[in-house]
């Protein structure tokens, strides 16, 4: 088993998760302040959160499926739960939350699932969670 990120307990590997794509953003703020026959002053107003964007393909009816992964970032998401995001070298890239998960079925299957599932998992940093939400974060590996 290969694996290329963690987001808290879902594994993206090269099944049955399937990293696709990984886009990782932060832009700084600047207030400005107009000012007579010159340039606008830019007063730095810090960073803003870092947004990472979360590309990849389940296959459930192959190579272990990826829906219960799916439906542990789906709790997270509707708790707004954050999770550590960890790449694959073991480099931790500082704690989320989910604001957004998007999938698109293919091929449906009867039972109404998709033989490949498109997933897409937009995130927004947050600061260090207090020991308070570690019971939080625990649950969703249970």
């Amino acid at each position: 088993m290969t694996v290329l990120l963690c987001l808290g307990p879902a594994l993206f590997e090269i099944a049955p998760m399937q990293l696709q794509k990984l886009k990782i953003g932060r832009k700084v703020d600047f207030a400005s302040h107009d000012v007579l026959g010159a340039e606008p002053v830019l007063e730095d107003m810090g960073p803003e959160n870092s947004t990472a964007t979360i590309k990849g393909c389940l296959r459930p009816e192959h190579l272990g499926g990826g829906l219960r992964e799916l439906e542990t970032l789906k709790a997270a998401r509707d708790t707004r739960t954050p999770l550590p995001l960890i790449r694959g070298d073991f480099t931790p890239l500082g704690f989320f939350v989910i604001e957004e998960i998007e999938e698109e079925h293919d091929s449906i299957n009867e039972l109404g699932i998709g033989r490949e599932i498109e997933i897409e998992v937009k995130l927004r940093s947050v600061a260090f969670p207090g020991s308070g939400l570690a019971n939080s974060i625990l649950r969703l590996f249970g």
